[in-house]
């Protein structure tokens, strides 16, 4: 049985999901003594395929073996009228996406409270901001938005149901047709004017660039040396999006050429100060972008749900949200997916990026 499993977890990591399904499918799970891992290896082969409704199904048979949550977190009651706490505990990225179910939270809780970690929170607080052309926000539910390190504020007198972020799509038995759409990000509009100050006079369609992501998995990052081939293209305008720490490639690039840093971390701002506001402002900077290309991190997330044209440069073992082998994502309608053919070689997303770009660059002067 054992060696069973192993072989259909290796058939998943290699996304051969058909054959690992095979596998999983063929396991008696009643004489299992970890029926979880079949069940879950299943619901990520589903999840990839996009079959979501199947993979519920495996959530719940997880479920209904598992004993009382001691932290107290979802179980499947139900949440209307209740007071919610949200809990983001995984990714930034992971926030942004799952936050889109917010509003729908809103309107069946009293009261909905949402704990991220302090990076996160003013990027939060940016897509509940009520709008001209969002209003609705205003008539729904109050919503709360607190740091993990708040004392106090998330304690259990305060709500009724918690729910971690993750388990949003499965609480609303989500599929691919029925997703809602990315949270409306809104900015103060004295912050897009100095950003808009930031950038000057536009001469030339902008295009945002984000290569490395976390130490979580170093697989998803391009090095930046190969990215070289695209920067040749000089009739778009490349601004970094980076993190201040992994911006040093690009600072050493434009200092080389004489250019400007094309940065949205401007000089006179410490590391610290930019860490921590740093979220917030690099999606504002984003949304004065014609376009993004990036790899799977948290500005892919930021991009979509801007509605910008975003290129998502993927690893061949890509996460389960992006499912397989398609160019298109139900998550996010503007992403176009540009994957690896073979693990750990970019040169053919990137060739497929370089065309695209001049194709993208020719339709915006037409």
């Amino acid at each position: 049985m054992t060696f069973s499993v192993k072989k259909a977890e290796m058939h998943l990591a290699a996304r051969e999901v058909d054959n690992a399904l095979a596998v999983y499918t063929s396991l008696d799970r009643s004489g299992y003594m970890d029926a979880d891992r079949i069940d879950g290896g299943r619901w990520m082969c589903h999840m990839l395929a996009g079959e979501y409704e199947t993979a519920w199904c495996c959530s719940d048979a997880i479920r209904r073996r598992g004993a009382e949550d001691a932290h107290r977190f979802w179980q499947g009651e139900p949440i209307d009228g209740k007071r919610l706490m949200l809990r983001c505990l995984h990714g930034y990225g992971d926030t942004v996406m799952y936050l889109r179910w917010l509003p729908e939270l809103r309107l069946r809780c009293s009261e909905v409270m949402v704990q991220a970690c302090p990076e996160m929170l003013p990027l939060i607080r940016a897509m509940v901001r009520p709008t001209s052309e969002n209003p609705a926000v205003g008539h729904m539910a109050p919503v709360r938005v607190m740091s993990w390190t708040a004392q106090g504020e998330s304690d259990r007198e305060h709500w009724d149901v918690q729910v971690e972020c993750a388990e949003l799509p499965y609480l609303f038995r989500a599929t691919t047709a029925t997703l809602p759409e990315p949270v409306l990000l809104t900015f103060a509009e004295a912050d897009l004017h100095r950003i808009r100050t930031c950038l000057g006079e536009r001469t030339k369609p902008r295009v945002g660039l984000v290569w490395t992501g976390s130490n979580y998995d170093p697989a998803r990052s391009v090095p930046f040396a190969q990215l070289l081939r695209l920067l040749r293209d000089h009739n778009v305008e490349f601004w970094s999006l980076q993190a201040f720490e992994n911006n040093h490639d690009w600072t050493h690039f434009c200092a080389e050429r004489g250019l400007s840093a094309r940065t949205f971390y401007t000089h006179g701002e410490t590391a610290t100060e930019l860490r921590h506001a740093g979220i917030a402002d690099m999606a504002a900077f984003a949304s004065e972008m014609d376009l993004v290309i990036t790899i799977d991190t948290m500005a892919a997330h930021i991009a979509g749900s801007l509605g910008l044209p975003t290129w998502l440069l993927l690893k061949r073992e890509a996460d389960w949200r992006w499912m397989l082998d398609r160019e298109d994502s139900p998550w996010y309608p503007t992403l176009r997916l540009f994957r690896q053919r073979t693990t750990g070689d970019w040169d053919a997303p990137l060739t497929g990026v370089c065309d695209a770009l001049r194709d993208f660059y020719e339709e915006m002067q037409a």
